[in-house]
């Protein structure tokens, strides 16, 4: 047992996105970011990550999920580097702490405190209902995930704000068909091939002889092409124009019918997620802000990648 096995179980590279888009949303509902205060809410997005992917790894292994995939058998509870008593003990004590601690912050500190718990309250639900089953059962399970991110960036943004202004409405739906993008299809694409309910199977891709031949599930591009264009509702500037143009191609290239290549797969979505999300810091923060959070999550994601997968940017989850 590592600090090793413990991040690879928590998916601990992929924390950035979390980290990045809760400052954001704490910057657009008027908070600083570099302050105490955002320090603090910085360090919770870090812990608060870790610990609700640690607990989607230990449900996921509980329910004989993981154990099938062959993607994962080098996960730390598969191959038996953890324990289930070692990764319950850690998690389950871990998110009744934070989820008290939040609400304790929300209480004393925040400007509209009772939307701020109302956002707790709606990503530890949901986030349960996702983890605990929905997750693998359901083929809508990229509802229950979007709402549980939107209550974590509502508890942050009502922290700083009393009410939605327009800016943090269209923050707010441009993060939501983000998460629906990336559950509804770039995580059933990645796991296509899983014994688990997919929506992209339901709705007729497959992979035969090689190949991905996507069918209806090709409509899912919708929401990215939705949150591309809300994207340049919030700022037309060049440079955010020039990233919604690569994210159309990325999206083109996550789309079209092609040669399959699971590990190919996982690079291409990093990239979109990565890109996605910068997009969003350089449209609404100023460049000081957005230049110290984007070098803060490559270099935390390439350390973390090199440390635990042993690669850069294809991690092998």
């Amino acid at each position: 047992m590592a600090l090793k096995d413990y991040l690879q179980l928590a998916r601990a590279h992929t924390a950035p996105a979390t980290i990045i888009t809760m400052l954001v949303a704490y910057h657009v509902g008027g908070g600083r970011v570099f302050s105490c205060f955002g320090l603090l809410i910085g360090v919770y997005a870090l812990l608060i990550h870790w610990l609700s992917y640690g607990h989607n790894s230990l449900i996921d292994f509980k329910t004989g999920y993981d154990s099938k995939d062959k993607n994962k058998q080098h996960f730390p509870l598969v191959s038996g580097r953890i324990t289930i008593a070692q990764a319950d003990r850690v998690i389950h004590w871990g998110l009744l702490i934070f989820s008290i601690f939040g609400a304790a912050i929300s209480y004393y500190y925040a400007a509209n405190p009772v939307l701020s718990i109302s956002g707790l309250l709606l990503f530890y639900s949901a986030g349960h209902a996702y983890n605990d089953g929905l997750g693998k059962t359901s083929i809508l399970k990229s509802i229950p995930l979007t709402l549980c991110y939107l209550g974590l960036w509502l508890w942050v943004y009502f922290m700083s704000a009393s009410t939605f202004t327009y800016l943090g409405g269209l923050v707010m739906v441009y993060m939501g068909l983000t998460i629906l993008y990336q559950i509804a299809y770039e995580g059933e694409l990645k796991d296509l091939e899983a014994d688990e309910a997919n929506l992209l199977r339901y709705l007729g891709a497959k992979v035969e002889k090689g190949f991905l031949y996507p069918g209806k599930a090709a409509l899912l591009s919708s929401f990215k092409l939705a949150g591309i264009a809300v994207l340049l509702l919030i700022n037309m500037k060049f440079y955010v124009f020039a990233g919604a143009m690569v994210m159309f191609y990325l999206v083109y290239l996550l789309t079209v019918q092609r040669v399959w290549n699971h590990g190919k797969e996982l690079t291409r979505v990093a990239v979109m997620e990565i890109i996605t999300i910068y997009m969003l810091v350089i449209a609404v923060m100023p460049w000081r802000e957005a230049v110290t959070l984007m070098t803060f999550g490559i270099v935390y994601y390439i350390s973390m990648n090199k440390f635990m997968w042993r690669t850069l940017l294809r991690p092998q989850v």
